[in-house]
């Protein structure tokens, strides 16, 4: 999408769910239309499929985060024990069978958790460890 802001055009365009804008510098509408298909092209070579990837099951990235905790060095026995069984709460639950972009706070609080205080929050520290290592990682990307 081109559009005039004062003396020079600008630019606004998605690519595979990522945006880029900014300005071609040109005054004349079709030169700015040559440089931001130009760019739009660049864009779809260079970034990411124009298809997006399916995020990816809890199921199937769970295990691979636990082992790298598990796997690590530096952490205590407890604190891998504490993973480890975590892991096997959050495995009993309906979370399992959902991608990992959908997992919210809402369906984390709708769960009926059973158990004492200090089991449900072993599950939400281990969801929350294994959420932040599929940012970190860029599991979604």
């Amino acid at each position: 999408m081109l559009y005039r802001r004062r003396k020079y055009f600008h630019y606004d365009f998605a690519v595979a769910g990522r945006r880029f804008g900014g300005s071609p510098q040109q005054t004349s509408k079709s030169k700015a239309r040559r440089v931001e298909s130009k760019l739009i092209d660049k864009a779809e070579k260079s970034g990411p499929s124009a298809i997006l990837r399916r995020a990816r099951l809890l199921s199937v990235f769970g295990p691979r985060s636990v082992s790298w905790q598990i796997n690590g060095r530096g952490l205590a026995a407890k604190t891998l024990r504490h993973y480890r069984l975590g892991w096997q709460r959050i495995s009993e639950t309906g979370l399992m069978g959902m991608s990992l972009d959908t997992i919210t706070t809402q369906e984390v609080d709708g769960l009926r958790l059973s158990g004492s205080p200090i089991y449900v929050n072993q599950l939400l520290r281990t969801q929350r460890r294994l959420l932040g290592k599929a940012v970190e990682w860029k599991v979604n990307r």
